[in-house]
């Protein structure tokens, strides 16, 4: 039973990691290709981090990879922050998340003992 949901926690974790290379491919070519310089743990770190950052803006900002800004993109923006400071708080009290993009957040969290105020530092911002 345990290697089963070890399997299914790798499948989850490559997905999350899958979505969080395609993001900073997209969203950014000069982080992608600074990336590359890190070895493969901090490499998938650093994307993972990149992915929710870029969410984050694109969120706030009514954006796609930080591109084709919504006319109407202040409509709802302060529900999206709400949203956004509840999904990130959950992230940081280690609740896991459906959200991978939530999601990969929390597993950087949890590595290297980020505090919290550095990710609501960046939700503040917004505000």
């Amino acid at each position: 039973m345990s290697l089963a949901v070890k399997s299914l926690s790798d499948e989850k974790n490559n997905a999350i990691l899958a979505m969080s290379k395609a993001t900073i491919a997209k969203g950014s070519k000069s982080f992608a290709a600074a990336a590359r310089l890190f070895n493969a743990r901090t490499r998938a770190d650093a994307v993972k981090l990149y992915a929710w950052c870029r969410h984050a803006d694109d969120v706030i900002a009514g954006q796609t990879l930080g591109h084709q800004q919504q006319a109407d993109f202040r409509a709802g923006q302060r529900e999206r922050l709400v949203e956004l400071r509840g999904q990130t708080e959950a992230a940081l009290a280690g609740a896991e998340q459906d959200d991978p993009v939530i999601e990969a957040l929390r597993l950087v969290l949890q590595r290297h003992r980020i505090p919290d105020r550095h990710p609501m530092e960046l939700i503040r911002g917004f505000e």
